[in-house]
Parts: structure tokens; C-alpha cells; sequence
């Protein structure tokens, strides 16, 4: 399993087509977009890590960051069903290829860790000739 780059902040941003299911919710440490992320029970979001048991959360409840804490307590959005686009990070993956949660907190990975949660999905998006690879979240 190989840890995915870490996207650019800045260029996370949720695409408007189709179905978009996004929380709001305060996070429970600091988060960044692009990471994903699970509501704990007190409904508060954790970083997700895949080496260990119960930090992956449950359909409908995990997905990854849109929006950015600095600490614990600030509200963030998570997309939990939908398309982001997460910039130039999926330029060396194929289309179609599965996007997991990784063992190490709080990052993405191209193959399953210990327990697997299947983020989502590289798919193509034209706006131009060469397609933009976005990741298609899904519950």
C-alpha cells in the first residue's frame, strides 16, 4: 500500500453535478481538506486510519474534508457522497481506480490498509482535452 500525496488545500473543492451529500459538523482535532475523516460518537470529526479498528466510522457518517480546522471544536464540511475535486493529486492514478483510507492517519492510499474503508473512485471530467481526475466519494 503507497500513501497517496498529500493534495494542495486550496484546491480541494466539491463539484455541483449529480447528488452531493456533505456534513457540517465541529471537528474533534485539527483537519485539513482533502483528509479523510469519521464522526466519532459524540458526533465530532476525527481523522480516519485504517491500522486501527473503529476509526473508519460507518456509510454516511465518513468522507473527506472540504473545509479546514485549526483546532478541535472548529466546524468543518465533509463531502460524504459526491465529487471533489482534489487538483493535481490523482495526475499519477488511473481512471476508475479505488481510493482507500490509509494506515497512516489521515491520508489517502492506493490500496487497502488493515481495515478497509473504499473512499471512493477516480473518475474523469472534461473541461478541457485531457481530463481532470476527480475522486467520487461514496457512502
Amino acid at each position: 500500500m503507497a500513501d497517496l500525496a498529500a493534495p494542495v488545500a486550496g484546491d480541494i473543492q466539491p463539484v455541483r453535478w449529480g447528488p452531493n451529500a456533505q456534513i457540517t459538523a465541529p471537528a474533534g482535532a485539527a483537519i485539513l481538506p482533502g483528509q479523510p475523516v469519521y464522526q466519532d460518537a459524540n458526533g465530532k470529526f476525527q481523522l480516519a486510519d485504517a491500522s486501527a479498528a473503529g476509526t473508519l466510522g460507518k456509510p454516511g457518517q465518513r468522507g473527506i474534508a472540504i473545509s479546514k480546522a485549526s483546532e478541535a471544536n472548529i466546524t468543518i464540511t465533509v463531502v460524504t457522497d459526491g465529487l471533489i475535486d482534489m487538483g493535481d493529486m490523482f495526475t499519477a492514478t488511473a481512471i476508475g481506480a479505488a481510493v482507500y483510507a490509509s494506515n497512516t492517519t489521515g491520508v489517502l492510499a492506493d490500496a487497502a490498509g488493515d481495515n478497509v474503508w473504499i473512499v471512493g473512485y477516480v473518475q474523469a471530467a472534461f473541461g478541457n482535452t485531457t481530463p481532470d481526475k476527480l475522486l467520487n466519494v461514496r457512502p
